[in-house]
């Protein structure tokens, strides 16, 4: 359960994001290809990449935090095809959506939050259709939490092999688990683990995004980093088997 004062500290975080254009470009062309049409956000907070999804069929974005929403609503409108809904991920809730014929969930940087993060994964795979695609991005390696990570509420930090195995063990098949931003594996050390920071400064923030992220962006098309700051995977829900037609047996004569 987020704190009020993780609250206001978590809000905090996604609007100074909001302002890392290279960033949530790079994230953003990590998920299109994966995109189907109708799309559960989960943990939409204020809308950061909710923007990016309204051309799509249907979008279900959701949050914990009533505040977040408001933010989420200012920025996309009233857009039709979108459903917001205040809802703990912990929570039953999800039985509402049953019917939204999802082929598509999008959780950014929300896994972490969660305290029993396999019962989450869990309700995702019930959620969506046969072949739909869960995408998940997440804080990697233990060896970075720290005070940036408490003060958003983080209960951990995610290896890769661990997160494959965990995306296993709840039926997914896993297409892809993949290391994103090596570059900023020694600043989230630095500021979270060295100085003690809460929240990573504003112009460091904008002179990462404006030159580092281009030339990481680059540099990671070509080569998957043995580390990284964070985790996307992509994992999908097999099809239903298809059922061959049992033949009936020849009458008895």
């Amino acid at each position: 359960m987020t704190t009020l004062d993780g609250a206001s500290t978590s809000i905090e975080i996604q609007l100074r994001l909001s302002n890392a254009k290279h960033y949530n470009d790079w994230i953003y062309a990590l998920l299109e290809p994966h995109l189907g049409q109708r799309i559960l956000e989960a943990g939409c907070s204020i809308g950061n990449f909710t923007s990016r999804f309204l051309n799509r069929q249907r979008v279900v974005s959701v949050d914990v935090l009533p505040e977040a929403l408001l933010h989420l609503r200012k920025t996309i409108g009233n857009a039709p095809n979108v459903r917001s809904l205040c809802m703990d991920l912990e929570s039953d809730g999800f039985r509402d959506l049953a019917g939204e014929k999802l082929d598509t969930i999008v959780c950014l940087n929300v896994l972490e939050h969660i305290r029993d993060d396999s019962a989450l994964l869990k309700k995702f795979w019930s959620l969506l259709e046969p072949g739909g695609k869960l995408l998940l991005f997440v804080p990697a390696m233990p060896v970075l939490y720290g005070s940036m990570d408490s003060a958003d509420g983080h209960f951990r930090r995610y290896e890769k092999q661990g997160l494959s195995t965990l995306i296993r063990k709840v039926d997914f098949k896993l297409v892809e688990c993949r290391y994103v931003n090596i570059l900023g594996v020694a600043r989230w050390f630095f500021n979270g683990r060295v100085l003690k920071r809460r929240l990573l400064p504003l112009k460091q923030l904008a002179l990462f995004d404006r030159f580092l992220v281009p030339f990481a962006r680059w540099f990671e098309s070509r080569w998957d980093p043995p580390l990284g700051q964070s985790l996307f995977v992509v994992a999908a829900k097999p099809c239903l088997p298809s059922v061959t037609p049992r033949l009936h047996a020849p009458p008895l004569v």
